[in-house]
């Protein structure tokens, strides 16, 4: 198998994630204004349970 050729990263778009305490925000550093989607935690009713 031959090797993999180096990638050029400064052609890779750089992603920007604020993870917050209610929101999430996210987008490309080049956007003028980033995504805002709120957060969610699952849980199975097995891990809801209090011991």
């Amino acid at each position: 198998m031959a090797p993999t050729p180096p990638v050029d990263l400064s052609t890779l778009p750089v992603v920007v994630l604020d993870n917050g305490a209610s929101t999430m925000k996210l987008g490309l550093a080049t956007d003028s204004k980033p995504r805002v989607i709120p957060n969610c935690i699952s849980k199975t009713k097995s891990e809801r349970r209090r011991p």
